[in-house]
């Protein structure tokens, strides 16, 4: 299963390889890609993990936030 989201708080290649190393440790996640000039990650799960939690994890490493985009 695949997921979009909209990400706040990206500002430089850093960001972008904590959060996708972050998530990308995550067993129930199988891909992440984070693009930081469109503001966006996509996810392939392998179990979907609710957006709440997934702030929850990122928040740690910054101020960042993470939106579902609806399709």
């Amino acid at each position: 299963m695949k997921k979009i989201y909209r990400i706040e708080g990206l500002h430089c290649h850093v960001c972008v390889d904590k959060i996708r190393t972050s998530l990308a440790g995550l067993k129930e996640v199988k891909n992440v890609l984070v693009d930081m000039n469109g503001g966006e990650v996509q996810i392939h799960f392998s179990e979907e993990i609710p957006v709440d939690k997934l702030n929850k994890i990122i928040g740690e490493l910054g101020e960042y936030r993470m939106i579902e985009k609806k399709s």
